[in-house]
């Protein structure tokens, strides 16, 4: 990569607000030279695929940028077979040599208006996540995290409990993935009364 290359891990393990300050300086510093990296866009004919290419614009479109399918390249793994600290670090930790095909690609983004209605929908849905936390400390033990679109709707992904706070429709729940559990937590509009909603699987008083 070029010597004046920045990275920024939008949507990942600790994924960055739309509305970063930081971001947004890092963004204003490399115009017309912004794209994305990853393994999923992979090409066919020279273009990833549709389906995937919406998937990257679901999360992208949030901050006013999608993908163009038409300037991709692939960026192949290419093993150091050379470098014999490196092949001697791998003979010690017994790593086997992987069989699978290494590779990434890049597309560029290019600027696109920001969807206002999904815009207020996530802001809709962060202030009744935020009301959630706050009302579930026991479940939630404190966490909180980015809301982020997930397929038709929305989520919350809490690292340090392996769970992920998850909005299909109106329905609410906390769905602890290793675990495979989910917790009901009712439906988007008994969170926006102006009374304090509390499922009986939250527990405890309320922050």
């Amino acid at each position: 990569f070029h010597r004046d290359s920045s990275f920024a891990n939008f949507r990942g393990q600790l994924s960055i607000p739309p509305d970063s300050p930081r971001l947004a300086t890092l963004l204003a510093r490399h115009p017309g030279r912004v794209r994305t990296l990853g393994r999923a866009l992979t090409l066919v004919d020279g273009r990833p695929r549709d389906d995937v290419v919406q998937l990257y614009d679901q999360t992208f479109v949030r901050i006013g940028y999608r993908v163009d399918p038409r300037d991709c390249f692939t960026v192949a793994w290419r093993p150091r077979t050379d470098d014999l600290l490196s092949r001697a670090a791998n003979r010690l930790a017994g790593s086997l040599p992987s069989h699978e095909p290494l590779s990434a690609v890049s597309c560029a983004l290019v600027p696109t208006p920001i969807d206002l209605a999904v815009a207020e929908t996530e802001r809709r849905v962060s202030e009744l996540f935020d009301r959630i936390e706050r009302a579930c400390p026991r479940l939630l033990r404190g966490q909180t995290a980015v809301t982020e679109p997930l397929l038709e709707g929305w989520s919350r992904n809490y690292n340090g409990l392996d769970a992920r706070l998850e909005s299909f429709g109106e329905r609410i729940v906390l769905n602890f993935y290793q675990a495979h559990r989910f917790v009901d937590l009712g439906k988007l509009p008994q969170w926006e009364g102006s009374q304090v909603f509390r499922p009986p699987a939250c527990g405890g008083p309320p922050l």
